[in-house]
């Protein structure tokens, strides 16, 4: 038996209300002045699903309100040292709050999917500000108006910089309630036992992120409940995917498998769901393959989705390569201090020597000397068949928790990551790049499978996924994996966003040993 019947196909049961009505029982007075759709004694079962989302999205915009208005307050603050357009500017000022609001309504940016997840929301509201700073700029220039250039310049550049900060830190916040088991996106899962399983092999290697499989929609799953992988969820029947939704406060419905869905099942349940505040999210079954790289292409009136080839040369490899060495090299200038330090301690602790260089593969399997700071004692490569039989690593690397060999220094720069500071001069003659695949030694590239040897189609980088995804704490296999993810799907931006997620694993500390 269906767990909640139908209300009509085609109508939306959502929108009328009858699926949750039928599924929960009438809505009490309390449960509206609330503004949710359940009853207060199923409050606490959704408030990680939908009420959080609510007041998240208010938050927001009082933040980006108080933002704005700071910015713009000290732009103004600013141009009065010119002494130039005072009125113009006050008038600027005034035009320029609702104009940055209403920028970021239309850039979408308070929609859920693009909130607290990737980096959609920061890309949105720079492209808010770039297409503002052109609006006003080009506006005062043919109005010939006589404003401050100082107050044009900082204004909006200067707001646009405030309210990524200003999201980010609400990001932090947020991932930090979520650690807590708070603000979840309750989800119903639907596909196979594998499909549901790997579905959640996913989620707990991302460490939750904030989605929680709370039910799932299996063919004949038999019972009311099964045991999938280290958890045992409701199940049911996938037709009843949108009841599911509404019984257990779901607020999205994760298709991890379409043929499941008898023919044109998949829109009756988008059908179900209109009116609703349950996202509906499909697997295009292609794994380990970013969005940039996929776009719907009309054919023969079919949605078919079609697949960018990675892009392994051209502009922006250029560009990657440039930016890497211009960056290497401030880096080098401006840590020089603290390079010279790091080379004084080690030299003090046991006389040795300061570097240690090392044959590694990089960009087409081409062998280079990978340089780091020497955290081991000099007899480390002698000791290492005596200790082979303690590999943690479950593949061809070699890595183990409280190393002998490392020296008290050492344990320190690699708890801070600062022994690979050297490797910037690599980064410098070209070898390497500040963000990529880590650089394999000869032995392991020896044992790749096929497959893995598309990590040499990149260079290796300081840093990579596998930094900012748990570092030495991954399996052999989740490292290929993220390092595959990266050689097919890196971007700029990707790069960019990585190298930001660095330095919170660095100040974390965790997975490095």
């Amino acid at each position: 038996m269906a767990v909640v019947e139908q209300y009509e196909t085609g109508r939306g049961a959502f929108a009328s209300g009858a699926l949750e009505e039928r599924a929960l029982g009438p809505r009490s007075p309390w449960a509206r002045l609330l503004g949710v759709r359940h009853d207060p004694s199923t409050i606490a079962k959704i408030w990680t699903g939908q009420l959080w989302q609510r007041t998240y999205v208010r938050g927001l915009v009082v933040l980006d309100v108080a933002t704005v208005l700071m910015g713009v307050g000290a732009a103004i603050a600013g141009a009065q040292l010119t002494d130039r357009g005072t009125a113009i500017n006050e008038v600027l000022a005034a035009v320029l709050v609702p104009l940055w609001l209403a920028g970021l309504l239309c850039a979408r940016v308070y929609e859920m999917r693009h909130l607290a997840e990737g980096t959609e929301e920061f890309k949105r509201v720079s492209l808010t500000g770039i297409f503002l700073t052109a609006l006003v700029g080009a506006g005062v220039f043919l109005a010939d108006a006589p404003a401050s250039r100082l107050f044009v310049a900082a204004a909006l550049p200067g707001v646009t910089a405030l309210l990524l900060v200003e999201r980010a830190l609400a990001r932090t916040m947020l991932n930090a309630k979520r650690r807590t088991g708070a603000c979840q996106h309750r989800v119903v899962a639907v596909g196979t036992v594998a499909d549901v399983e790997h579905l959640l092999g996913q989620i707990d290697r991302a460490g939750g992120r904030g989605w929680n499989v709370v039910a799932a929609c299996i063919p004949d799953a038999g019972s009311a409940e099964m045991r999938i992988g280290v958890r045992t969820l409701p199940v049911g029947d996938p037709e009843e995917a949108a009841g599911y939704a509404a019984v257990h406060g779901a607020d999205t419905i994760a298709i991890t498998n379409t043929g499941l869905l008898e023919h044109n099942g998949l829109r009756r349940l988008a059908w179900d769901l209109e009116g609703s505040d349950v996202h509906l999210l499909i697997s295009p079954a292609l794994t380990d393959v970013a969005g940039p790289r996929v776009t719907i292409r009309p054919l023969f009136n079919l949605p078919l989705l079609h697949l960018e080839q990675p892009q392994f040369n051209g502009p922006q490899r250029f560009y990657k390569n440039v930016t890497d060495r211009i960056f290497a090299a401030a880096g080098l200038i401006l840590l020089s201090p603290l390079l010279a330090a790091i080379a004084i301690a080690i030299k003090l602790g046991d006389r040795g020597s300061v570097f240690f260089t090392q044959d590694r593969v990089g960009a087409n399997g081409e062998r280079f000397r990978c340089i780091k700071f020497r955290t081991m004692v000099p007899a480390a490569e002698d000791m290492l068949i005596d200790l082979t039989d303690r590999n943690e690593s479950g593949g061809v690397l070699f890595k183990i928790k409280n190393d002998p060999r490392v020296t008290r220094v050492g344990s320190i720069l690699r708890k801070t990551s600062l022994d690979e500071l050297p490797q910037l001069i690599n980064v410098l003659r070209g070898e390497m790049s500040l963000v990529g695949p880590r650089p394999p030694l000869p032995i392991e590239v020896d044992q790749y499978e096929a497959d893995v040897h598309r990590r040499l189609l990149v260079k290796p980088g300081i840093t990579g996924l596998w930094q900012v995804s748990g570092r030495s704490d991954l399996t052999w296999d989740e490292s290929v994996r993220l390092d595959l993810y990266y050689v097919e799907n890196w971007s700029p931006l990707v790069d960019l966003n990585i190298l930001a997620k660095t330095a919170a694993a660095v100040v974390r500390g965790s997975g490095a040993y």
